[in-house]
């Protein structure tokens, strides 16, 4: 089968209604060209936390629509949806 390795991406998305209405705290870095995303900050009465993480691909969508930064829907199908869908299809 085309493409048999298993690749992980993941995409930091805008908040929603509800975290916006909490004043949610962006508790997310992330380096594009590395796939690395750091969490780092403190479970509401809760512990502190410091993790890194590494993906094949790392979108940032949260903010800066029009920035360098900022992953439209096309530009991810570009990156990764259009493989997928070709190897789903043979």
């Amino acid at each position: 089968m085309p493409g048999d390795a298993i690749k992980v991406a993941v995409r930091v998305r805008p908040f929603n209604k509800r975290e916006k209405k909490r004043n949610a705290h962006l508790a997310i870095t992330m380096d594009a060209e590395s796939g690395m995303v750091h969490a780092k900050g403190k479970v509401p009465g809760g512990d502190a936390y410091d993790k890194k993480y590494h993906f094949d691909n790392a979108f940032w969508s949260h903010d800066g629509f029009g920035t360098p930064k900022f992953v439209t829907q096309t530009n991810l199908f570009t990156t990764i949806g259009e493989s997928l869908l070709k190897d789903a299809w043979e």
